[in-house]
């Protein structure tokens, strides 16, 4: 069952209200709950309508009560609510709040918050939703039309992309924001938006397409595009009668606005029976302003063709109708046509005197259209001012970003000379390393030839010894047993012993084979023993190979005797105690 909502709340708590007035119909069925935890078995939509009716209704009926309920629906869904329920109840909450003067000031900043909300979670039906309440703020309360329509046509963009379960009264809500367009002169941006609702299923026709199919014919008109008018009000009356609507009265509108169209195509006799028609249909069920103005244009007709008396009938016709709207832009138009009657008809006094009503008239209905005249113009400089900040701001932006690009674009050039400088860098080394290998190789492999060729220095020292000791050994046993030695023995054992195995050609090459396996050793003796002869230099550094006396005298080719006599010499020119052998002076050098 459906609960009636409770008159009297005063006694009552907002939990009690809440339970007792979250029953109600939910547009086209009836949803019954038992408590604040059934509005969570809703969908987004329906917890929407009902939170706004259970709240408005409050709030009309008693203050307090509407504050406790909303407090008490707060925490509710604070505690037990997703993300978007919660957002769905403040929402609702902030619809109903936008025509409460007390919450003005603070409305754009909690309508903002809300939205930017809707944005992250990307619900489209609250986006919606919030952009119409600012849209309708903008425009009711902060007369600022510029945001207005920027709100509106967000709201448009996002119900295009919505069906009527999403969003209830989406075909309405477009046929607004078109009609508001209408309202504005705007005809073109009226028709885009309101040929949306034209793509409506047979079924699926409602009173809202009928009012915009009206609003398009007369944006068309205004456009002079008569054959688009024509078609809008053929369609609504092709679609006609809809269920729960007012449909005898539309029929008028829609033939008188026919009517009226023929007439703006100079087919005066095609225009009559439908402004005719037009005439009786509004006026029986008393949509006078219709009434007014079919009644004036049809008027007009009888007096340009002098049937004076129908078109006094009409005159006076349509301006009772007017002036039962009390509104200037109809009751000029019927001043105007009761004056042009008055004048034919030969009564001048009348004549003149409607004639200044219809300027009076006239004049206070022109300045209803220049305000809103003026109010499209400050639209159209607030749009190209905010065009101008946003341009200024996408250039700032794009500059931003070449900037960014151009720094990215100079790490990247840095990275890129990094990399190849540290690659060359790299190479180099690797090269260097690669020479270093092959110096020490080759190095290496010197110094293996040399004292290779060193040692081939000694091997022949002690051959030569060897060769020396044994033939002085036969020569002296041969003398020992008295066998006669030959001089050319003596001869030849002489040229042994005075053969000299380091000549200067050959010190130079034994010099270079030396500094190799010692390297530096010949600069430092020089270095610390600068009085050394040639042949000084030369006894050093055999002494630094440690060979003897008989080695350095079969290397020398001179005698035994003459190497220790030469010692002796190098030992007093050196001031060498008789603890210190030249071999240890030669081995720390």
């Amino acid at each position: 069952m459906v609960w009636p909502v409770v008159n009297n709340v005063k006694w009552m708590s907002a939990c009690q209200y809440l339970q007792l007035t979250v029953f109600f119909l939910l547009s086209s069925f009836a949803y019954s709950v038992a408590s604040p935890d059934s509005l969570l078995t809703l969908s987004s939509a329906q917890q929407l309508k009902a939170v706004i009716r259970v709240y408005n209704d409050l709030s009309k009926k008693d203050t307090n009560a509407a504050n406790r309920f909303r407090q008490e629906l707060a925490g509710f869904y604070e505690k037990n609510g997703s993300e978007n329920d919660k957002l769905t109840f403040q929402t609702a909450i902030l619809c109903t709040d936008r025509a409460n003067m007390r919450y003005n000031n603070r409305f754009p900043a909690r309508a903002q918050a809300l939205l930017q909300t809707a944005e992250r979670i990307n619900n489209a039906s609250l986006m919606a939703r919030i952009n119409l309440q600012m849209g309708l703020y903008q425009f009711n309360i902060a007369h600022n039309y510029y945001l207005t329509f920027k709100h509106y046509l967000r709201t448009f963009d996002l119900l295009k992309t919505l069906t009527e379960a999403d969003f209830p009264e989406r075909d309405y809500t477009i046929y607004l924001i078109a009609r508001a367009y209408y309202e504005f002169f705007d005809y073109e941006n009226a028709i885009r938006i309101g040929k949306v609702l034209t793509d409506a299923k047979p079924d699926g026709i409602a009173n809202t397409h009928i009012y915009n199919t009206c609003m398009l014919g007369m944006a068309s008109v205004k456009l002079k595009d008569y054959p688009a008018a024509r078609r809008y009000f053929e369609w609504g009356l092709q679609h006609l009668p809809v269920r729960d609507f007012n449909n005898e009265a539309w029929v008028g509108i829609l033939n008188g606005n026919i009517g009226l169209l023929l007439t703006e195509q100079q087919q005066e006799n095609a225009a009559m029976p439908y402004l005719s028609e037009g005439i009786r249909l509004t006026t029986q069920t008393q949509v006078w302003d219709n009434a007014a103005i079919f009644g004036s244009k049809l008027a007009t007709i009888y007096l340009n063709r002098n049937q004076l008396t129908r078109a006094g009938e009409l005159a006076r016709q349509a301006h009772q109708a007017a002036l039962k709207m009390h509104m200037v832009k109809f009751s000029h138009v019927t001043y105007q046509v009761l004056a042009d009657y008055y004048r034919k008809a030969g009564q001048t006094e009348l004549a003149f005197r409607y004639a200044d009503s219809a300027a009076f008239a006239r004049d206070g209905y022109k300045r209803d259209i220049d305000v809103t005249l003026k109010h499209k113009a400050e639209m159209a400089v607030e749009s190209e001012r905010h065009q101008l900040q946003e341009r200024i701001m996408q250039k700032e932006k794009e500059r931003q970003v070449l900037l960014r690009n151009s720094i990215i674009l100079l790490i990247a050039l840095a990275l890129v000379v990094t990399w190849l400088l540290y690659n060359r860098r790299l190479l180099q080394y690797r090269h260097r390393q690669q020479q270093l290998l092959a110096e020490n190789k080759r190095t290496e492999f010197e110094l293996k030839n040399a004292i290779g060729q060193l040692d081939q220095f000694t091997r022949n020292i002690q051959e030569k010894s060897v060769l020396i000791d044994q033939f002085s050994e036969q020569i002296r046993q041969m003398e020992q047993q008295l066998h006669p030695v030959a001089d050319a023995h003596y001869q030849l054992l002489e040229q042994l012993q005075n053969s000299v195995l380091l000549t200067d050609e050959g010190w130079e090459e034994f010099r270079q084979l030396f500094e190799k396996v010692h390297q530096g050793y010949l600069v430092r003796l020089r270095d610390k023993l600068p009085g050394l002869s040639p042949a000084e230099v030369r006894f050093m550094a055999l002494c630094k190979l440690n060979y003897s006396n008989k080695e350095m005298a079969a290397m020398l080719g001179v005698s035994t005797h003459a190497i220790r006599q030469h010692r002796s010499r190098l030992r007093r020119k050196l001031n060498l105690t008789e603890e210190i052998e030249i071999e240890e002076l030669a081995a720390t050098i």
